[in-house]
């Protein structure tokens, strides 16, 4: 979008471009082909900071956790306003993020494989077996397939869709993977044909104690 001037002015663009949002086709938009909790956070990251966008305010901000969804939550926000308005608002954040040294992590992360070589198969059947029947079956998906937590659920309610010949077939919408291929184990295979049980977020909170991170996205 060109300003009165004729010159390309992202920031005047996007201000304009706010009071035009219908924020329930944005909540369609959003919600479409990703995980449901990831959905909603970043709708609402994005409906409730959506004017710090270009903001020194958003800079100043200490760099944290909630910094970094808000981040992904204006960058989703401005591809969606890219493919409404045909803008290009979403290169001007990037490289304005860029431009102020904003990081999308808060850098190196545990090394998740070594932590692994600690945690002992035996004691991960040992807690499976203590489970109700239901969500042991859901524990020993994860466990054989290794997955990532919201990957799980996701397979493991669409199992009947997505599991032909013992190989289940996964494509997401994210940066750092594309898909998965997994074997299903015929044992497992037989027990989730039999099962109308379905996982869900306040399940698996309650089950296993464990937050779903927005970052898995």
């Amino acid at each position: 979008m060109v300003t009165a001037n004729g010159n390309l002015n992202p920031h005047e663009d996007y201000r304009m471009l706010l009071k035009r949002i219908d924020w329930n086709d944005y909540e369609r938009w959003i919600e479409e082909g990703r995980y449901q909790a990831y959905a909603k956070d970043m709708f609402n990251y994005a409906k409730k900071f959506c004017n710090l966008l270009f903001s020194n305010e958003f800079v100043e901000m200490p760099n944290c956790r909630r910094k970094i969804n808000i981040q992904n939550a204006l960058a989703n926000l401005t591809r969606y306003l890219d493919i409404k308005f045909e803008t290009n608002l979403h290169d001007s954040f990037l490289q304005w993020v860029g431009r102020k040294g904003l990081k999308w992590n808060l850098g190196k992360k545990p090394d998740l494989y070594a932590l692994g070589q600690r945690v002992k198969i035996e004691d991960m059947i040992k807690r499976l077996k203590e489970l109700p029947e239901s969500l042991k079956l859901f524990g020993a998906f994860a466990l054989v397939s290794g997955l990532r937590t919201l990957e799980s659920v996701a397979a493991f309610n669409n199992h009947d869709k997505l599991c032909e010949n013992g190989i289940m077939e996964l494509f997401w919408d994210r940066r750092c993977k594309k898909a998965n291929a997994i074997y299903c184990h015929p044992l497992i295979h037989e027990r989730l044909s039999k099962s109308d049980f379905k996982m869900s977020d306040s399940k698996l909170y309650k089950a296993f104690r464990s937050r779903l991170s927005v970052q898995d996205s």
